[in-house]
């Protein structure tokens, strides 16, 4: 459709530069004057880059638009060849259905606007639809052994089958133990005999049916989780009254004990009364037991005391050993200070006045995997290997054990109890030699028995090399911004000054022997 282009806005190749407008080249212009030119549309030329995917019984065909024509196009139409199957499109896609399973098939695509319609595209390279089929077995199974259970992991299939997946069992071999999923490719198989060797299957399902099974995983082995280590809850370091005879004899002082757990280890102090004044005894070498309940009785033993000159009981002297199994509180029984140097066995027991016992909380173990995160934790310190760093957070339950750890790798570093308002602050050696990002934990319980996890992302940093001293000090305090003289020039100076000092000397003492002359 010819079209009058305005006299006032010049030639066309001036305003349009149609020369270089690839949906102008194919039109016809009319009279190019200076004043006034006419343009005429064009069929769009034949799209390009022709290609199809098959499916069952279709094909989905896509394509590269060409010129326009100075027109725009209005749509597509695909033929199939053979059979003449098409479908239309507004787009650059559309599939063709109807089409035969088994049959190859080429795909044509014309183009139309409003001055007609394009050539047909070259055919495109022959594909061949096909019924779907059952996917690929998965691969790269893996599991992880837990207490009597394992978590499975694997690999999609390389091929669906032509049907999406929906979905995944995993099996255990003895057993026949399973786990499913509806997409995920990882599940845990539940049910497994603590101490028995599995390994593990993995089937793909799609509307078809089931893969063949997997490759079997490495054999794994569930076992008991080990104990929460037992932590000193808010009353760790309570103390009782005690009351020590020696030589069968009552004394008239009184004594405390207190007692704490470090990780496995519990520590028992023993310490008199500061009104009493040190504790006089026999001998000078000292060795101190004592016998912690936990329920059952366990020694509990500090190492030989050195040589005491004043011969008394040195406050605060603190013994520890092993707890083992989850004890619900331990208290010490008595405490006996033994002389082992002189051989006299002359003992001193002290035995409480009141049993007073140290209940215990567990700390819950960090999981493999980091927990979700309920909060942001405060950590306050120099972020380096082997540094020590404040780890803070609030929410807990007043009085239970909170665990403090790092993540990627589970690694626990300590136990904070909470106080009063449930806030927990603890102190934590960062390990050496570890470096980059990583996630701080502090996980215990909310007021509701609810799980808590306060988590940050940290990044720890090698420390950085010390400084090397100066070689040489301004021992006069100042600097005046220049390097102390060194060298042979300050060797020769030194000899010069080394020189005029003699020649002085031997004046001083020619003139001395001349005025003790005999006049």
């Amino acid at each position: 459709t010819p079209f009058t282009w305005p006299a006032t806005l010049g030639a066309v190749d001036t305003v349009c530069n149609k020369g270089a407008d690839p949906f102008l080249a194919g039109a016809t212009v009319i009279g190019l004057t200076a004043d006034e030119s006419v343009v005429t549309a064009t069929a769009p030329s034949a799209p390009t880059s022709v290609a199809a995917a098959a499916a069952n019984a279709s094909a989905t065909v896509s394509w590269v638009p060409g010129s326009n024509g100075g027109s725009p196009i209005t749509g597509y139409a695909v033929t199939s060849s053979p059979g003449g199957s098409s479908c239309t499109s507004t787009t650059t896609s559309c599939t063709v259905t109807g089409l035969t399973n088994g049959t190859a098939y080429q795909f044509s695509v014309i183009a139309t606007n409003a001055v007609g319609d394009s050539p047909a595209s070259s055919l495109s390279p022959a594909v061949t639809p096909s019924a779907p089929t059952k996917p690929g077995a998965p691969t790269s199974v893996t599991a992880v052994a837990k207490d009597v259970s394992a978590t499975v992991s694997w690999t999609a299939p390389a091929s669906t089958g032509g049907s999406p997946i929906t979905g995944y069992a995993a099996t255990s071999a003895p057993e026949a133990k399973t786990c499913t999923t509806s997409g995920a490719t990882t599940c845990t198989v539940a049910g497994l005999t603590n101490g028995t060797a599995y390994t593990f299957t993995v089937v793909a399902t799609n509307a078809v049916g089931g893969s063949d099974p997997s490759s079997a995983s490495a054999a794994v082995t569930p076992a008991a989780s080990a104990s929460p280590t037992p932590t000193p809850s808010a009353s760790a370091g309570v103390s009782g009254a005690l009351t020590c005879t020696t030589l069968g004899s009552k004394q008239a002082w009184a004594a405390t004990w207190s007692a704490s757990i470090t990780g496995a280890t519990l520590n028992v102090t023993f310490a008199p009364g500061p009104a009493n004044g040190p504790v006089p005894l026999l001998d000078k070498w000292l060795e101190a037991t004592a016998e912690i309940s936990t329920p059952g009785v366990v020694a509990v033993k500090g190492a030989p005391y050195s040589a005491l000159a004043a011969r008394e009981i040195i406050p605060g002297t603190t013994m520890s050993g092993a707890v083992t199994g989850s004890p619900a509180s331990v208290g010490v029984t008595k405490v006996v200070f033994k002389d082992v140097g002189s051989g006299s066995a002359v003992d001193t027991t002290c035995m409480p006045d009141a049993a007073i016992t140290l209940p215990i909380q567990l700390s819950p173990p960090l999981p493999e995997t980091p927990p979700t995160s309920n909060g942001e934790l405060s950590v306050a310190g120099d972020m380096k290997p082997g540094a020590t760093v404040t780890l803070s957070g609030a929410g807990f339950k007043p009085g239970t054990n909170a665990t403090a750890g790092m993540y990627s790798t589970p690694t626990t570093l300590g136990v904070g109890t909470a106080d009063s308002t449930g806030t927990v602050s603890t102190k934590v050696v960062l390990p050496s030699g570890v470096t980059g990002s990583h996630t701080m934990i502090l996980l215990g319980t909310k007021a509701d028995g609810s799980p808590l996890a306060l988590t940050k992302v940290v990044t720890i940093t090698a420390a950085s090399a010390t400084p090397t001293a100066s070689a040489t000090d301004d021992t006069t305090g100042t600097n005046d911004g220049t390097l102390p003289q060194t060298g042979a020039e300050t060797a020769g100076l030194t000899l010069l000054w080394a020189l005029v000092a003699l020649q002085i000397g031997l004046i001083v003492a020619v003139r001395a022997s001349r005025r003790r002359r005999p006049a």
